[in-house]
């Protein structure tokens, strides 16, 4: 029975492969990350759901449009291909985290002693659940084949992280204030890092710590930001108008209005374009990234490593 099931799962994983090279649009990234985007090029469905892999040396994203529906699949190719291939968030937050963490799990020792990587090595579960090491699996296997014991991974991967420069951080760690670059004179700078609240904050040459009633994320394939705690922090005016459900902010001689759902603003008075429309996320206004830069006029950079995003903005 057990050899029927598995002989099932595998036949419906090879159906969705084949289903997704009709369905899904591989397109070149040009976003956050230098990976590869699989958007969804199905029919029109309500939402989709990222799912970020690393698949030897690349990134690849694939929009799911029924994660409900799908989920069972998710971590089963990572049980039987790792490190070849592993899975590293959901819906923007490290798989771990996600509701499908329990379906995962299971998923990575479907295949049984004969096929499954982590039932052949199941003292290695205890690193794949950790999500310091997400997409740290070349490595781990690297070492593993070297004859380190599990206990020696960990210190040797989080020991090479914790080595910090100024200014750098790292992927699991944020620099504190006092490790950023000096700011420039007259510049108010933020850096926010994503599912972060905590963020650092530049006024008159000094850094600061500060916090934000939401975090940052990543949905969709663009970066989202909170409204009013960063426009704020440039000394921007933001209001809310609950009748058309719409949010001005002024800032300087520029006058901005966004409307929840929709993908057109006004920028005193001419209209403008967003990749994605602002949206509201556990009772907060975030806006894409990609606005701030274009349409508000301030400088940002986004860092892989740290996952921080810095905007920046020359007071007059």
């Amino acid at each position: 029975m057990k050899i029927k099931r598995m002989w099932r799962k595998g036949l419906l994983i090879l159906t969705v492969t084949v289903l997704a090279l009709t369905l899904f649009a591989t397109v070149g990234w040009t976003g956050d990350e230098d990976v590869e985007y699989m958007r969804w090029n199905g029919p029109p469905v309500d939402s989709l759901t990222p799912i970020k892999y690393r698949m030897g040396s690349k990134i690849v994203i694939m929009e799911f449009p029924d994660i409900e529906k799908y989920a069972w699949r998710l971590g089963a190719g990572m049980g039987e291909r790792y490190p070849a291939e592993e899975v590293l968030e959901v819906n923007g937050v490290p798989w771990q985290d996600s509701p499908y963490a329990e379906v995962i799990k299971e998923n990575l020792t479907f295949y049984g002693e004969s096929g499954s990587y982590f039932a052949r090595h199941p003292e290695l579960m205890e690193i794949v659940l950790d999500k310091r090491f997400n997409g740290k699996g070349a490595e781990v296997w690297k070492l593993f084949s070297q004859g380190k014991s599990v206990a020696e991974i960990k210190q040797i991967l989080l020991g090479g992280s914790e080595k910090k420069q100024p200014g750098t951080g790292s992927s699991n760690e944020k620099p504190s204030p006092e490790e950023l670059p000096p700011p420039e004179p007259g510049e108010v700078s933020v850096v926010l890092y994503l599912n972060q609240k905590d963020y650092s904050v530049a006024r008159e040459g000094t850094w600061h710590r500060a916090s934000l009633d939401a975090a940052p994320v990543y949905q969709n394939g663009r970066t989202l930001v909170p409204l009013r705690g960063v426009m704020e922090q440039f000394g921007a005016d933001v209001k809310w108008l609950p009748e058309s459900k719409q949010i001005k902010v002024q800032l300087g001689d520029r006058e901005v209005v966004l409307t929840l759902g929709s993908t057109e603003a006004q920028v005193n008075g001419r209209a403008a374009k967003l990749d994605v429309p602002a949206k509201v996320v556990n009772g907060r206004t975030l806006i894409p990234l990609r606005f701030v830069s274009e349409q508000i006029g301030m400088d940002v950079v986004w860092e892989a490593k740290t996952q921080s995003i810095t905007i920046k903005q020359k007071q007059k």
